[in-house]
């Protein structure tokens, strides 16, 4: 139960601190800090239930923070994924559950009566169902950002399938221990706050020697973009970060800086998708509709056809080939 206890405490600290940070991408690391209140609240539950006697609202209390749980991880990758800085409405309202059940926890049985078991099904198919939509997004996620990053959320998400599959166990009687979950958890929250710190000092010494105010990585992050869009320097299939550093007159270590604190992803993917975005543009152009598919690959920067037709295909879900002709007949 110390055990148990000590990630909890470990948890809350650990949102605290990415609460009060104030550079890189603000939203998502208010998404995460939420993900570990939520779960903190929810083990914190089981650790009070140990030592005292609580009233069945309060055990409501740890099950509408587990409410929090899948939205703020699934909605925490789409925004390091998709480069959120705001959230619509409708993904704010995946949020609705867990107020409204905490709102009225003191109407919501929670003992063994029929009522109590569909609430609990309910709570456990909803974090199932984001668990599913998060696995979706790791595969967009390894595309768009850096394999450290993407190694990262994966990472998450094994742990958080982790502790849902124990807590499932528990609930159709398979396992016994219940406590087993927050000792779990325990471990989870050591091995992500590792994980975490890692990567900071990973980040830290990355970019030690590059004197850069949040606004000159902001200023540097336009440069970059305007001359990929002028300048079209994703054409060349052999750009570096040091020929655009080159060509801004910069450092290498700026480039890069630049690109993974606004951009959130790595400098390849960030060409990759300049490149795609060019071959797209040529596939909805009727001028180049008798162009073969290697010639586009080869125009848009792309080195050969195969690396063009598999990230293509990872973006759109479909063949270029079959892209050109949508396109194409949407506009005829």
């Amino acid at each position: 139960m110390i055990a148990a206890s000590l990630g909890v405490f470990q948890a809350m600290l650990l949102a605290a601190h990415l609460l009060s940070i104030d550079r890189g991408n603000r939203l998502a690391n208010q998404l995460f800090a939420l993900m570990l209140i939520g779960l903190s609240i929810r083990i914190g539950k089981s650790v009070f239930n140990y030592y005292l006697v609580i009233e069945p609202w309060q055990r409501n209390i740890g099950l509408a923070g587990l409410l929090l749980v899948g939205p703020s991880f699934w909605l925490y990758g789409k925004t390091i994924s998709q480069k959120l800085s705001t959230l619509s409405k409708r993904e704010l309202f995946s949020f609705a559950p867990a107020v409204v059940y905490a709102l009225f926890c003191w109407l919501i049985p929670n003992d063994r009566g029929v009522t109590a078991h569909l609430s609990y099904t309910l709570v456990m198919s909803q974090w199932a169902i984001y668990l599913y939509l998060s696995m979706k997004l790791t595969s967009q996620i390894n595309r768009v950002l850096t394999l450290d990053a993407g190694a990262w959320y994966r990472k998450i998400f094994i742990g958080l399938c982790v502790v849902w599959s124990y807590y499932f166990l528990v609930f159709i009687g398979v396992v016994p221990y219940y406590l087993g979950g927050a000792v779990i958890y325990s471990m989870m929250i050591c091995g992500l706050t590792v994980l975490f710190l890692n990567r900071q000092h990973f980040s830290t010494n990355k970019y030690l020697q590059t004197k850069l105010s949040s606004q000159q990585s902001k200023d540097t992050m336009t440069r970059i973009e305007l001359a990929m869009i002028e300048n079209q320097l994703y054409l060349d299939s052999g750009l570096t970060v040091a020929k655009v550093a080159a060509h801004l007159n910069v450092s290498a270590r700026q480039v890069s800086r630049a690109i993974n604190e606004n951009g959130g992803f790595g400098f390849a993917a960030f060409v990759k998708q300049h490149r795609l975005d060019h071959a797209k543009r040529l596939l909805s152009d009727p001028n180049y509709r008798r162009s073969k598919i290697a010639a586009i690959a080869t125009d848009s920067g792309f080195g050969n056809v195969a690396s063009f037709n598999s990230a293509f295909a990872s973006e759109e879900n479909i063949t270029p080939s079959e892209y050109r002709k949508r396109r194409i007949e949407s506009i005829e």
